[in-house]
């Protein structure tokens, strides 16, 4: 607290949050709707996940109001870039969309595996792609 380094982290961190809240009585959190564990609509139709829980435990401890919209990832970030949604949680960072937008220190590593048909070769390297069809999600991290 001293040297600054506080008052610092604490402005780079929470005075985009803090400044939404004084200027809305609720911010709008956007997420994946099929993202489970993390994100996704539970049986009733309700947010739910591990972000989910997270988002809500931070707006709580900070006295935010927010609304959790989850729905097509395409969709939310389309709602992020026309301003219906204030920000998003569960982004994968890269350095292209860092210099687009602000992104929170991470508080979760996650794994991904490539996923083949049964009795088809794994790919072990980019020439092993070659030829083959990848499917990606609409404004994702693969598609960026």
């Amino acid at each position: 607290m001293a040297d600054g380094t506080f008052r610092m982290l604490h402005a780079k961190w929470f005075s985009v949050l803090e400044a939404l809240g004084r200027t809305r009585s609720r911010i709008v959190i956007g997420g994946d709707s099929d993202y489970p564990p993390y994100e996704f609509l539970d049986q009733n139709g309700q947010p739910a996940g591990f972000d989910v829980a997270i988002t809500r435990a931070i707006a709580r401890q900070m006295g935010l109001a927010v609304e959790i919209r989850l729905g097509p990832w395409s969709h939310t970030r389309q709602g992020l870039g026309s301003g219906d949604i204030d920000m998003v949680q569960g982004m994968f960072y890269s350095v292209e969309r860092d210099r687009e937008f602000t992104f929170s220190p991470p508080y979760a590593v996650m794994q991904h595996a490539v996923v083949v048909r049964a009795g088809t070769p794994v790919p072990t390297d980019m020439q092993d792609l070659a030829g083959k069809t990848i499917l990606v999600m609409a404004g994702d991290i693969m598609e960026d």
